[in-house]
């Protein structure tokens, strides 16, 4: 994932909503949302050149989210960064206790955020910076290719959107409307990662588009007072619509 959006307000009619655009090169090999055949409790997506996932939620109320970092040069791990997603849907640690470990081998990883939810509460951490493991409180929280809640041009657009959304609900259709966003930030916005003003500017919009790499999935996940989560995702190449995605899943065990 590249932008994530959340809203976690426990009392309210939808106690949950987190929307999402993956972006990744066209080329990589991606199978859909789905219910997977070595654990039927999970569902998500999955890469099908490294393995893992880069978002997914089981029906015993787990939820897990990872975006890359962007640093210039790359410092490459020898493990892949879905597996931080598909190990912790598939498993039975806490939220805590699964982060605690990951922290012990978190040079392992390329930089990587990582977004974690079960009865526990919801968490973030990164193998970047010097947060450590952050429970955090109700509210709401943008993440891109940086820190949690790094004002980056297209994370204030979408926090605006969560916040806007609080008097004024948006249906599913809406948020993908908002996801779709592809005007780009003003130069003098353009946070400096290494990358180059072009490459910048080309990622700064919240729907990515160019020749080779752009958005490829947005994804809107709602979850309800009755623990029933609603799950939509649409798939893109190039900004064509490939295939749409649209379940129900009740879970058995409370998220949050």
């Amino acid at each position: 994932m590249c932008l994530i959006g959340i809203r976690w307000e426990p009392d309210s009619e939808t106690p949950f909503l987190m929307v999402a655009n993956r972006d990744e090169f066209y080329a990589r090999p991606t199978e859909k949302g789905h219910f997977w055949d070595d654990n039927q409790d999970v569902f998500g997506g999955k890469d099908l050149l490294a393995g893992g996932s880069w978002l997914g939620v089981s029906r015993k109320g787990r939820f897990a989210a990872v975006t890359n970092y962007r640093e210039v040069p790359l410092i490459a791990g020898k493990r892949s960064r879905g597996e931080l997603v598909s190990n912790f849907l598939c498993g039975d640690s806490d939220a805590r206790e699964y982060l605690e470990a990951i922290n012990r081998h978190a040079d392992d990883f390329s930089g990587f955020n990582l977004l974690l939810a079960d009865h526990t509460g919801l968490y973030y951490y990164s193998n970047r910076g010097k947060q450590g493991i952050t429970r955090l409180q109700p509210g709401m929280y943008v993440l891109t290719n940086h820190l949690l809640d790094t004002p980056w041009p297209k994370a204030k657009k979408l926090r605006k959107s969560l916040e806007a959304s609080i008097c004024q609900p948006l249906s599913v259709g809406e948020w993908v409307k908002v996801m779709n966003d592809p005007r780009q930030a003003d130069d003098q916005e353009l946070p400096s990662t290494g990358v180059g003003v072009e490459r910048e500017r080309l990622l700064s919009s919240i729907f990515i588009t160019s020749d080779d790499y752009g958005t490829r999935t947005t994804t809107v996940i709602e979850l309800d007072k009755e623990n029933e989560l609603s799950w939509y995702e649409r798939h893109y190449i190039q900004n064509e619509i490939t295939t749409n995605v649209e379940t129900q899943i009740r879970l058995s065990n409370n998220m949050l």
